[in-house]
């Protein structure tokens, strides 16, 4: 079983961390790793609105948000994604 880690990228956590992880994952062999992050979910304007997602665009907003988390992970892929 390859150890798991989970990375948030919610409002409450800095760009440095991103960064230090990523940096932490430099010489480890990745496929020993099982690499999880999350993106915000999305909703219409003013009901519930989870996240900084448009559902009108939840696809393209949803790859942004992954791509953004892939570069400051210094990563070329995640395990798993989580919509939240």
């Amino acid at each position: 079983m390859r150890p798991h880690l989970a990375i948030s990228r919610g409002h409450d956590l800095a760009h440095e961390f991103f960064t230090t992880v990523g940096k932490a994952f430099e010489g480890v062999d990745r496929s020993k790793l099982f690499l999880t992050t999350k993106v915000p979910g999305c909703g219409p304007a003013g009901i519930g609105q989870s996240g900084v997602l448009s559902c009108l665009d939840a696809y393209g907003g949803t790859k942004r948000f992954l791509e953004a988390n892939l570069k400051l992970l210094n990563q070329e892929y995640v395990d798993l994604v989580l919509v939240h």
